[in-house]
Formats: C-alpha cells, structure tokens, sequence
C-alpha cells in the first residue's frame, strides 16, 4: 500500500550552528539524503512528496536518489530553526502548513509529514498509519523521550488536514 503524498523540508548547510541539535551533522546533509529517500521509497511508496526549501545554501540532487514524483516549493528567505525563528514560523512548520495547504488543494486522502533527517522504516507502516486515522485525524510518531518538540512524523486525514 502506497501513501499518496509525503511533506519534509529540507535545510542544509556547511556553517556552524548558533543553535542546538542533536544527532550526528550527517543527518542534516545532502549526504544522507539517499538514505532518507531509500527509506520512502521501500517503507512509505509515496505517490508524490513535495519538498519545502527553507533557502538552504546546500541543495540535493533528489532525481538522482529516487524516481518518485516530487517537487520543490523554495523560500525567498531561511525562517530558521524553531530554536532561532526569524519569521513568523520556523522552517519546519513553514513545511508543515505549506505540505498541509498543498493536500488541501490537491484532495488528498492521507498526508504524511516526514522530517528530512528521519528514516522511516517497518513494513506495513502506511497500513498502521490509515487504520490509526480511522479512530483519529491526526497521529504522531514517538520520539521517545529525546526532545521537547516531536514532529518527525505524522499523519492526517483528510478531516485532520483541514483541522
């Protein structure tokens, strides 16, 4: 079973870091970027994932790494990090609601968000995530116990999208 659209941003540079991470650089790099995409690809089969760049310095050559339909939605200016936000919103949840407004126009059924620095993995997940979105219109993924804010991934409906 495929997912119909998947939402992540995408943000990388070779500049230290006035703010905290956490995890190896190498998540945050166009180096990892094939893993991330083998990940979808093999656990997730979106049908199409749309990319938010946040004006990052470091672009990725994502048609190199997957024939999955996808596109590119870049920002005139980098909103930053939740931690050091320069707009409105950070750069992840410019994402979100940009991949939220895109399902919304588009009809989609199911909408996955999936950080660019996570691999998603299990067979069976996009089954699990629509029988959770039966019973509710949003479902989260647990990071455990590792951060203030978790938003690797999750999920909505159709109803949830519009929520």
């Amino acid at each position: 079973m495929s997912c119909e659209l998947v939402c992540t941003g995408w943000y990388s540079t070779e500049e230290p870091r006035s703010y905290e991470t956490s995890g190896d650089d190498f998540i945050r790099s166009r180096d990892f970027r094939s893993l991330w995409w083998r990940s979808m690809d093999t656990f997730v089969k979106p049908e199409h994932v749309l990319i938010v760049d946040s004006a990052s310095p470091v672009k990725p050559n994502d048609k190199s790494y997957s024939t999955t339909p996808h596109q590119y939605i870049e920002l005139l200016t980098n909103p930053g990090h939740s931690q050091n936000c320069t707009t409105h919103y950070c750069g992840a949840m410019a994402a979100i609601i940009l991949g939220l407004e895109f399902a919304l126009y588009n009809d989609v059924e199911l909408f996955v968000y999936v950080e660019q620095d996570a691999l998603i993995y299990g067979s069976g997940l996009i089954e699990t995530l629509k029988k959770s979105l039966k019973n509710h219109d949003l479902v989260f993924g647990d990071g455990g116990k590792h951060s203030n804010i978790e938003q690797t991934i999750f999920a909505a409906n159709k109803k949830g999208i519009r929520k």
